[in-house]
């Protein structure tokens, strides 16, 4: 997974203070194409999500435990 560190939105700021990138299902193939060697042209990926796009909720501490499979 890869980090935003500057553009965390609000609903993610409450959780940790970078921001994971999550991509539109069209732009998967052109993040995942080995031989895109221009940082420029993925870079807008990088742009953080808008908070009313996702949902926040509570869960049990177990799920980032190592000690859980």
């Amino acid at each position: 997974m890869c980090f935003v560190d500057d553009d965390t939105n609000d609903l993610v700021k409450p959780i940790h203070d970078r921001m994971p990138v999550i991509l539109s299902q069209a732009d998967y193939p052109k993040w995942m194409d080995s031989k895109e060697q221009d940082a420029e042209e993925v870079k807008y990926m990088l742009d953080s999500i808008r908070p009313t796009r996702l949902v926040g909720y509570a869960v049990n501490p177990r799920v980032n435990s190592v000690r859980n499979n």
